[in-house]
């Protein structure tokens, strides 16, 4: 839970800054206009799972750590597109066997989010982003457990070397001057079935919230 709790401090950071006036290098206090592009890096802490069919016994929701870069280009009025570079992980723990084997399945991603934002005026602002995502498969492994026994296996050859989403989602920046403090919630909605060569009614879809904390330039 580390970094879910880096997370909702880094929220805290920005209501703070939220209440303490941004001073211009001119000395007014009215927020400087932002640049036409943008670069930047955030942290994330992911809680991931998946939609399977047949269903197993249970699903168990798996947190991962990551990071990437954002890229923001503003358009007319309130309007701007965000691209992402991010590492991110997906998977999820399934129960089989009624509670006597259990498997640990995840894949390690470049995931490129291309996502419209829209967003209020003021040096505090909310915002909301939706739009695709294409991840690039890195790694893919199965863990399976039963009683003492564990085998890790390379998936790759199973797992098919991308996945597509719908990704959607909001968050609250703040105007530091020079620079933009924002923390975002991202839901991503897996639309592909990540199983290679899958039997007939057999699938397997990423469904993973994504919390960030980050900074703009």
């Amino acid at each position: 839970m580390g970094c879910v709790k880096f997370i909702g401090s880094s929220l805290v950071l920005v209501l703070i800054a939220a209440s303490t006036p941004v001073r211009a290098a001119d000395g007014s206090s009215s927020p400087p206009s932002s640049p036409h592009v943008s670069v930047g890096g955030f942290w994330s802490a992911n809680l991931a799972t998946v939609s399977s069919t047949p269903a197993p016994a249970a699903i168990d929701a798996r947190q991962w750590s990551g990071g990437g870069a954002t890229f923001e280009f503003r358009l007319a009025g309130p309007w701007s597109i965000d691209a992402r570079a991010m590492w991110n992980r997906k998977g999820a723990t399934l129960t089989l066997a009624a509670n006597a084997v259990f498997q640990d399945v995840y894949a390690d991603y470049v995931s490129m989010p291309l996502l419209f934002k829209v967003g209020g005026g003021g040096s505090v602002r909310a915002y909301g982003v939706a739009g695709p995502e294409l991840s690039l498969r890195l790694a893919s492994h199965v863990i399976t457990s039963a009683g003492s026994a564990r085998v890790d296996e390379d998936a790759r050859d199973v797992t098919e070397s991308t996945d597509v989403a719908a990704a959607f989602g909001g968050g609250v920046e703040r105007d530091l001057g020079r620079s933009r403090l924002f923390v975002e919630g991202l839901y991503s909605l897996g639309l592909r079935n990540v199983l290679k060569s899958a039997t007939p009614g057999e699938s397997m879809r990423t469904r993973t919230l994504t919390l960030l904390a980050g900074i703009r330039f």
